[in-house]
């Protein structure tokens, strides 16, 4: 069952990625999001979050996390199929590690922006981890607050793949290129 899931995922992604023209694929760096993720009492994890846009439709996430302990990694590819002026959404296919374990855990799931004005924005993510026998779902939620031309502030509430039990809060820096 995992192999055929692995091999099916890896051939939709070499079926889209070599679908488009070569010139099409323009990686360019969009936005860098650092995070601080905590709970009540403890800062939980240290984040940075990687956004590489290669057209209109096809992005990636690289979230880099650590716990104070170990570091992790988890790759996005985000798929824009539907966009709007105020309302983006995506479909997200994931794939977490983390590297004391020798094994990619792949997820399916949703995410995407909509706009509350000039550059105030809601944000959500829901993922369902594929191969994981309790505590599948990974979701976070929450907004962004406009600091400068180029930046600003994200608040969110949500989990992560490292730590499924319970909500966190996270404080973040947004920086658009």
């Amino acid at each position: 069952m995992v192999k055929k899931l692995t091999a099916i995922i890896l051939i939709l992604f070499f079926v889209l990625f070599f679908a488009s023209p070569a010139q099409a694929w323009s990686p360019r760096l969009e936005r860098a999001d650092y995070i601080i993720s905590s709970s009540f009492s403890e800062i939980e994890s240290l984040q940075l979050k990687l956004n590489i846009s290669f057209d209109a439709f096809n992005e990636l996430d690289t979230l880099f996390h650590y716990d104070g302990q170990n570091f992790n990694l988890q790759g996005t590819w985000l798929l824009n199929f539907w966009q709007r002026q105020d309302l983006t959404t995506q479909l997200r296919l994931s794939a977490a590690t983390d590297f004391q374990e020798p094994a990619l855990a792949p997820s399916l799931g949703l995410g995407g922006e909509f706009s509350l004005g000039e550059r105030s924005y809601l944000l959500y993510s829901l993922d369902f981890f594929l191969l994981e026998a309790s505590s599948r779902l990974v979701y976070r939620g929450g907004f962004g607050i406009p600091l400068a031309g180029n930046s600003g502030f994200t608040l969110t509430v949500g989990n992560s793949y490292w730590n499924r039990t319970s909500p966190n809060f996270a404080l973040g820096i947004r920086v658009q290129f």
